[in-house]
């Protein structure tokens, strides 16, 4: 199923839709055709936020097509009914970025980091993970992105200049924590 942004809802055929990125009546919509038709998906994957095809999204653009949109989608999807996990797989674009400057300045990147950081806590059979690309522009980060999303079930993902970054948290011990120096910022 291929879910497109478009003026509203519409079905063009059996497995493409479109609908309006800003106007929860429309997610709603879709997950009760899609729940009605019994094709329900396990696993989605959500690259609105990712902009791959280039050019400059003002904040409101970015927002509606990134934050806005995941919350919409979410909230339109009954979890009470969900009988199995729905991994939920977001494509972002430079949001976790070592290097990442957000273009537009406008902090877009951190609304969206923020969401990714803590929805998983919110609903129970929700299984989140983001992959974030700087870009697709190279045959080799396409093979990558398609592999990291066939085979791997990592939280977090980041492809940054070539080099895959992944979030792992780890349990420190007691000694560990005595011997590490925590390094602070301070004033900041």
């Amino acid at each position: 199923i291929t879910v497109t942004r478009g003026s509203g809802f519409r079905q063009i055929n059996e497995n493409n839709y479109t609908l309006g990125t800003t106007n929860s009546e429309d997610y709603k919509q879709l997950i009760n055709t899609l729940s009605d038709r019994g094709c329900f998906p396990t696993h989605i994957i959500h690259s609105w936020s990712s902009n791959l095809e280039g050019g400059k999204l003002d904040f409101d653009q970015a927002q509606d097509r990134g934050l806005y949109s995941l919350v919409l989608l979410l909230q339109a999807i009954n979890f009470d009914r969900l009988s199995s996990n729905l991994r939920l797989l977001i494509v972002s674009r430079s949001v976790f970025a070592t290097d990442a400057i957000d273009e537009s300045g406008s902090g877009v990147n951190g609304t969206l980091s923020g969401f990714i950081n803590s929805v998983g806590s919110e609903y129970e059979l929700l299984v989140p993970s983001v992959m974030d690309v700087t870009s697709l522009s190279e045959k080799r980060e396409i093979d990558a992105t398609i592999n990291e999303l066939r085979h791997t079930h990592a939280e977090s993902v980041c492809f940054n200049s070539n080099i895959r970054c992944v979030t792992r948290i780890e349990a420190l011990s007691k000694d560990q924590l005595e011997s590490t120096p925590i390094a602070l910022k301070r004033g900041g």
